[in-house]
């Protein structure tokens, strides 16, 4: 039998003398928190991972702008800069995408990664489109899929609804970002790229000398 919390003896919810009433106990908070992170299914091969160990692993341009989205859906705000990561190694864009989940879902927020073809079969059944289009934060993997008039259609909807919405949008992109304007063929798709999104380009770390200081673990 599982323990009963020392703060509200299972129920939940506890008396706050501040506010002259019952809140939401810790416990409960906690079970929401872990809730959200199994719905936005945080790779647990990343637990260790942190934006600090990310920015010692890789070079990341503008990596101040990075961390202060971050910062921002962990204060839950949805209407953070949008980003696109960009860049290599493949392990780099991945961990990008688990770290922004992972700080928009301390945040209370919902939040999901998806892939093109995701978006697609939901087109298909009804009733699920608003599944990813309406989420407070959304991150999608672009390039790897197979092309097709539908990749199209849901990344100009995609983006069309996120905007009017004010919703945090995340892209994370296999090859440069003006190879994905082109590789939709949508003027939509190309303001969204060139104009609302901020670029993060990823590169591995160059072997540092002996003597070369390190600023990295101070982001």
């Amino acid at each position: 039998m599982s323990r009963s919390c020392k703060l509200c003896d299972g129920s939940r919810h506890r008396w706050c003398e501040d506010r002259g009433g019952y809140v939401p106990c810790e416990c409960l908070r906690e079970k929401h928190r872990t809730e959200r992170f199994q719905r936005a299914g945080v790779p647990t091969r990343y637990d260790a991972e942190t934006w600090k160990t990310f920015v010692a692993t890789y070079a990341v341009k503008d990596v101040r702008g990075l961390l202060a989205v971050a910062k921002e859906l962990k204060a839950g705000n949805v209407e953070a800069d949008w980003v696109l990561v960009h860049g290599r190694p493949t392990r780099a864009r991945m961990l990008a995408a688990a770290l922004m989940l992972r700080s928009a879902c301390e945040g209370g927020l919902e939040a999901r990664s998806v892939d093109v073809p995701k978006l697609i079969d939901a087109e298909f059944q009804p009733g699920r489109g608003k599944e990813f289009y309406e989420l407070p934060v959304l991150i999608v993997e672009l390039g790897g899929e197979p092309g097709n008039k539908w990749n199209k259609i849901v990344l100009e909807k995609c983006v069309h609804q996120r905007w009017e919405a004010s919703l945090f949008t995340m892209f994370v992109v296999e090859g440069e970002p003006n190879r994905v304007a082109s590789n939709y063929k949508s003027t939509r798709i190309v303001q969204a790229v060139s104009r609302r999104f901020t670029k993060v380009r990823l590169d591995p770390k160059e072997p540092q000398s002996p003597h070369a200081s390190n600023g990295a673990g101070d982001q």
